[in-house]
């Protein structure tokens, strides 16, 4: 399968993002795009939206990715959900 992938670079694109995620991410959405990359500096922030990229992410393939910082850090507010959960915690659920 083929997946439309979209990239972004630099700061003006991350301020966007940073402004209003949830719509950012929307319009991701509404686009149709399976996968957009935002790079800021060395940094790279990996949107998917395709449903078989996230079955393969918190899923099939879930021991190779990492949450990031933002994750861990709402642990205590979203507990130990899929989302904020890794390893055998992740896998039970």
């Amino acid at each position: 399968m083929e997946y439309q992938v979209e990239v972004d670079r630099g700061w003006n694109e991350f301020l966007r993002y940073r402004r209003d995620r949830l719509a950012y991410v929307a319009d991701t959405a509404r686009r149709s795009v399976d996968i957009r990359v935002l790079e800021f500096g060395s940094r790279k922030l990996i949107q998917l939206n395709h449903p078989d990229l996230i079955e393969n992410v918190l899923v099939t393939h879930d021991w190779n990715f990492t949450k990031g910082p933002d994750f861990r850090a709402s642990r205590h507010i979203l507990g130990d959900g899929l989302l904020t959960s890794e390893g055998e915690l992740h896998r039970m659920q």
